[in-house]
C-alpha cells in the first residue's frame, strides 16, 4: 500500500478488502501455505494470457497386458524364528553335551493351553529359568530323546542346563509367558483385530494358496506373518520388550511396509467414506477407555476423505521417500530405500511388527504421563518441539533407546486399526489430539518431513508435510518398538 499514489490508496485499499486481501492469515491457513508446493518460473508464466500454452496431445493408453493363466507374484516366505530348529549342542550340569532342538513345546496348564518358545523365561520350582528346546531325536544317548531342556543359573555369558520332563514343567513351571502387562491372550486377539482391519480397510488379498497377504512393489508377496511367529518374536525379544511394555508400548501393529503407499492411502480413503456412510465416524474421545464418555460425529468431504500431499505418490517406488533416516539433510541422511529395505534379509520380509505406544491423541505440553517400572520411567514426548529436536532426544537414547518414530506406511495402518475398532480417527489436532510427526521418513529432495492429522476444518484425513525445523504447540511424535 505504501507503494501506491496517495490519491488513489483509499480506493486500492477498498478493492483491497472487498476481496479480503489484508485480511490476517490464520494458523491453519499457514499450515496448509507450509504443505504447498511454490509455484515454478515456468508456471507463474503461464498464468500471463500472452503466453503461448504449449499443445500436449495425450499418448494412447496402453491396452493391459494379459495375465498369464496362474500366473502370480512369488511368494517370499517369513524366516524361522531363530532359524527354527536347527539343532544345537548344549552342556549339562555334569558336563555332557547333548544335541537340542530349539522348537515350541505345547503344554496345559490349570486345564489352558500353554506354549513355550525358544528362549523364553519362565519360573520352576521357584527359580526363573530358560528354556531352550528339547532334546534332538539324533542325540547319541536314547534316554534323552524327547526330554525339555533348561538353563539355570541365568546371567551374562549363560549359565547351566538341565533335562527335564514335560509332566515336570506341567506340575511345577508357572508364569509362562514373559510380559506381566500385555498377556499372551491380549496379543492374540490384538493379533486377530489387527487381520480383519487390515482385511477391511484392503490392505490385504489373496495372494494364491489359499492364504492372504500383500504385493509389494518389488513383484513379491508376503503373506500376512502368523500369529505363532508373532508370539515367538516377542519371546525371542523379551528383555527389549519388557521395557518398554512396562512403558507403555502395548498397541500391536501389522504394518504391511512392503505394500506401494498410493494403495494404502486410497484404502484408508475408502474407509473413511464407508465409515461416514454408515455414520460411525466420530472423533477421537478425550479418554479412550471411558464408555460414558459421548461420541462426536465427524463431517466428512466425501469427494476427498484423505488429502495427500502431492510429493508422496510414487515417493516410495522411485525412492523420493527414504527411511529410517540418521538426521534430516538433503545429502549424508543415512534413510534407505524401501526397495533396499525389502531386499535386505528379515524375520519378516515385506512387513513390520511393531509395538506402539497407543497414543490417538499425543498430550500437548504439560500433558505427557511419567510410565515404567521404578528405575525405568519414561516420560511421554509432549507436542511443541521441532522434528529434528525430536530426533535428537531418540537418538541419544536413555528412556528413549531402541524406539524409532511411525514411517508413513505405519500411521495408516494405526489409523485404519484403530477406525475399525472404534469408529474414530485419530490425531484430531482440533479436538483432542495433535498433528503427528512421521519422523522414521525423509524427503530430502523438499526437505520435508512426513506428518498426518485429522483436520476438522477442510473435513478429511490430511497427509503432508513440514519443514525439520517447524515447531507448533499442536505438533508432536509417537513412538514405537521394533518386534520384527
Amino acid at each position: 500500500m505504501n507503494q501506491t499514489d496517495e490519491q488513489d490508496r483509499e480506493k486500492i485499499r477498498a478493492i483491497f478488502s472487498h476481496y479480503h486481501l489484508l485480511d490476517p492469515i490464520s494458523r491453519d491457513a499457514r499450515r496448509e501455505i507450509a504443505a504447498s508446493s511454490p509455484l515454478t518460473q515456468k508456471e507463474i508464466g503461464y498464468l500471463s494470457p500472452r503466453v503461448p500454452r504449449p499443445l500436449r496431445l495425450a499418448e494412447p493408453k496402453p491396452e493391459p497386458e494379459a495375465e498369464e493363466p496362474g500366473e502370480r507374484p512369488q511368494t517370499v516366505e517369513a524366516k524361522e524364528v531363530r532359524e527354527l530348529y536347527e539343532t544345537i549342542e548344549l552342556t549339562l550340569e555334569d558336563g555332557e553335551r547333548v544335541l537340542v532342538k530349539p522348537e515350541k513345546l505345547s503344554l496345559t496348564k490349570e486345564n489352558k493351553a500353554v506354549t513355550l518358545y525358544p528362549g523364553g523365561l519362565f519360573t520352576y520350582g521357584g527359580e526363573r529359568v530358560r528354556f531352550k528346546g528339547v532334546v534332538d531325536q539324533t542325540d547319541r544317548n536314547p534316554d534323552h530323546h524327547g526330554k525339555v531342556v533348561i538353563e539355570l543359573e541365568l546371567g551374562e555369558g549363560g549359565g547351566l542346563h538341565r533335562l527335564v520332563s514335560k509332566d515336570e514343567i506341567q506340575e511345577s513351571g508357572e508364569d509362562f509367558w514373559p510380559f506381566e502387562k500385555l498377556g499372551q491372550e491380549e496379543v492374540e486377539l490384538q493379533y486377530q483385530k489387527q487381520v480383519e482391519a487390515l482385511r477391511v480397510a484392503g490392505f490385504i488379498e489373496d495372494i494364491g494358496g489359499g492364504r492372504e497377504g500383500i504385493k509389494a512393489i518389488d513383484g513379491n508377496a508376503y503373506p500376512v506373518p502368523e500369529l505363532e511367529t508373532v508370539l515367538a518374536l516377542m519371546v525371542e525379544k523379551q528383555e527389549l520388550l519388557s521395557t518398554k511394555i512396562e512403558q507403555g508400548f502395548t498397541k500391536l501393529l501389522l504394518v504391511p511396509f512392503g505394500k506401494k503407499l498410493t494403495e494404502l492411502t486410497d484404502g484408508v480413503s475408502r474407509q473413511i467414506l464407508a465409515h461416514k456412510k454408515a455414520n460411525k465416524l466420530f472423533a477421537t474421545k478425550k479418554d479412550p477407555n471411558n464408555p460414558r464418555e459421548a461420541l462426536v460425529p465427524l463431517d466428512l468431504d466425501e469427494s476427498q476423505p484423505l488429502w495427500v500431499w502431492d510429493q508422496y505418490p510414487d515417493a516410495d517406488t522411485s525412492g523420493n521417500m527414504v527411511y529410517y533416516p540418521d538426521q534430516y539433510e538433503s545429502e549424508h541422511h543415512g534413510g534407505k530405500k524401501k526397495q533396499d529395505i525389502l531386499a535386505a534379509p528379515g524375520a519378516i520380509p515385506g512387513w513390520d511388527i511393531l509395538l506402539v505406544e497407543d497414543l490417538p491423541n499425543i498430550p500437548r505440553a504439560n500433558q505427557g504421563k511419567t510410565v515404567g517400572a521404578p528405575g525405568q520411567q519414561r516420560k511421554q514426548p509432549e507436542a511443541g518441539s521441532t522434528p529434528r529436536q525430536y530426533l535428537q532426544q531418540q537418538k541419544a537414547g536413555g528412556a528413549y533407546e531402541n524406539e524409532e518414530f511411525l514411517t508413513p506406511e505405519a500411521w495408516l495402518t494405526y489409523f485404519a486399526t484403530h477406525l475399525e475398532e472404534t469408529d474414530q480417527v485419530i490425531d484430531d489436532y482440533q479436538g483432542n489430539g495433535s498433528v503427528r510427526y512421521l519422523g522414521a521418513a525423509w524427503f530430502p529432495s523438499s526437505g520435508s518431513v512426513p506428518s498426518a492429522c485429522w483436520y476438522r476444518d477442510s473435513r478429511r484425513a490430511y497427509l503432508y508435510g513440514y519443514g525439520p525445523g517447524y515447531r507448533d504447540d499442536d505438533c508432536g511424535v509417537g513412538s514405537a518398538v521394533r518386534v520384527a
